[in-house]
């Protein structure tokens, strides 16, 4: 049944025999059994109207925002002023070095281990010691184009006088973002919820859904907490996760990306009051499962991802984690059909700016 109209789409057997019971009430009975063009008909009339009835659910799902996709959010979000966050570069700062003197000048390449290609912004000279900062930006957007501090890059085309590889500074790259996802139907998450949370939750001059919203409209924010007065009368104390841009580091955010949405969201916010962005404190979850049945490479792998899913939706600064989360996490991943949590002993506790996060999930006989 249609989650939309609550209309129940016929099968295909039911079509066929529509179909059938059309043709032989107009020729007679019996017209549709043996072969011939006749015969044939129920069947591709069946076929037909399924395609018609899957076209009818597709367009109905896209006049809703909670099951529209692709360029259809979209349309959805330009009517509500909510754009798609597209992809960005990422990019920062390279330790050169060479011979004293030597020119690095534009235009350069260089490529990282994966293969990523980055271009030199401006032109340097190497300083007396043989050795210059120099700044690179990604050729193509997308989060590849974030790198660790140390990471190293090769020149495509050989420099005089400049060494091959480079290192990236302490710094490392960061500004890099994929374009927005849609989130999964029916759910309110990433592009999907931000348009969500603008029609339920209207712009009110600088109130706590206003600082999420103007959080969430830097590339790459999953999930954002403001909290006034934590700092003090007239401040207000915004922690925000990058669940997928950050997924390496279980969504935290680097230095780089709290600049970046204190930035935007100081671009936006009333002039009044003082503005404290800070990055949650992570706090893992370590959990022990005895007696796993099945216990299969297949089973563990749903059980971490069903824990991770459960930290996403219920994990916020300074929440208390149930156990009984953990146990009903556990439960609903597929192929799980018993097993006893031993770790935590009861419920995990998160100090004010601790958020929760999956740690070891160890198994025991």
């Amino acid at each position: 049944m249609s989650k939309l109209t609550g209309f129940q789409t016929p099968d295909f057997a039911e079509l066929r025999a529509t179909s059938k019971a059309h043709y032989e009430g107009e020729l007679g009975q019996g017209v549709t059994v043996g072969q011939g063009p006749v015969p044939a008909m129920p069947y591709v009339d069946g076929l037909l109207a399924k395609g018609a009835y899957g076209y009818i659910d597709h367009v109905a799902a896209q006049t809703m925002v909670l099951y529209a996709t692709e360029e259809n959010l979209d349309a959805h979000g330009y009517t509500w002023g909510v754009k798609r966050n597209q992809a960005t570069r990422g990019g920062g700062s390279v330790s050169a070095t060479g011979l004293a003197g030597a020119s690095f000048p534009v235009p350069q390449t260089a490529r990282d281990k994966s293969g990523t290609e980055f271009r030199l912004v401006e032109g340097v000279v190497l300083d007396g010691s043989g050795e210059a900062s120099a700044s690179f930006v990604a050729v193509d957007p997308g989060a590849a184009g974030n790198l660790e501090a140390g990471a190293k890059l090769t020149l495509t085309s050989p420099v005089e006088g400049v060494d091959p590889v480079l290192v990236v500074s302490s710094a490392g790259f960061s500004g890099g973002s994929d374009t927005e996802l849609d989130g999964r139907k029916g759910i309110s998450e990433h592009y999907r919820g931000r348009i969500l949370d603008r029609i339920r939750t209207p712009p009110h001059g600088g109130n706590q859904d206003d600082y999420v919203k103007w959080a969430k409209e830097v590339s790459g924010v999953s999930r954002v907490w403001p909290s006034p007065r934590e700092m003090g009368l007239g401040t207000v104390t915004v922690r925000f996760m990058m669940d997928k841009l950050r997924a390496d580091s279980e969504g935290i955010p680097t230095a780089a990306d709290v600049d970046l949405v204190a930035a935007h969201i100081n671009a936006e916010r009333p002039v009044t009051g003082d503005l404290f962005v800070v990055v949650p404190i992570a706090k893992p979850i370590n959990v022990t499962i005895s007696g796993l049945d099945p216990d299969t490479p297949e089973t563990r792998s749903a059980i971490e991802a069903e824990i991770r899913d459960m930290l996403y939706r219920r994990g916020e600064p300074g929440v208390t984690v149930s156990k009984s989360w953990l146990i009903e996490a556990v439960a609903i991943a597929a192929g799980e059909d018993r097993h006893k949590m031993t770790v935590p002993a009861g419920d995990v506790v998160c100090e004010i700016g601790e958020i929760p996060v999956i740690g070891a999930v160890s198994y025991v006989a």
